[in-house]
């Protein structure tokens, strides 16, 4: 596993937090300076400063195993600026990758609001529902399976509209923990909620 971020903070965050031991300090990787909340700073001026040290310990961690399939990369967009650094990222997605996930914070928010009703949602419980999504989309690389068990079938089988790449994402049920046990089980229900814009 390997994390970048040019704000030397966040590293250090990482470093001392409760998920330290599942990265290994040479690939906890950062900056003198942060991009300030700019896609542009960050892609085009900080962000090439930094490029070569990203790529090295990359190529460090793929020397590593015999048959990489990919990476996933977990890229942020933009928090303080969203609507501008998420339209500038996706632009440059579009170009240089080959699948997409973009969730919308707002979204997320108002999942955590009125689905799961917590009043106050902090970045703690928006984190854990990304988590649930993404463990759930890429849970067929890690146990066996006959759907989507390459990062190429992600490509296949979940991109509507090839052009833009973008994987459809859908997760239900959502329940809040007190309901858990008494929340009903019906397929159907489960299943047309997947689709719902709301999850």
């Amino acid at each position: 596993k390997k994390y970048v971020d040019l704000e030397p903070n966040v590293i250090d965050d990482v470093k001392n937090g409760s998920f330290a031991a599942i990265f290994h300090p040479e690939f906890l990787v950062h900056w003198k300076e942060d991009a300030a909340n700019n896609f542009a700073r960050g892609h085009y001026t900080i962000g090439k400063q930094i490029i070569d040290k990203v790529n090295d310990r990359l190529r460090k961690l793929v020397d590593n195993y015999d048959n990489v399939m990919g990476f996933v990369i977990g890229h942020s967009g933009g928090l303080a600026h969203e609507p501008y650094n998420a339209l500038l990222a996706t632009h440059w997605l579009l170009d240089h990758t080959e699948v997409s996930l973009l969730l919308d914070n707002k979204a997320i928010y108002g999942i955590c609001q009125k689905q799961l009703r917590i009043a106050k949602p902090d970045v703690d419980n928006l984190n854990k529902l990304i988590s649930k999504v993404i463990s759930a989309m890429t849970a067929s690389l890690r146990f066996s399976g006959e759907l989507n068990v390459d990062l190429n079938e992600f490509q296949t089988n979940l991109v509507p509209f090839h052009r833009l790449h973008v994987m459809t994402t859908g997760m239900s049920p959502i329940i809040p923990k007190v309901d858990v046990s008494t929340a009903p089980n019906d397929i159907q229900k489960v299943t047309d909620d997947c689709f719902k814009p709301v999850n």
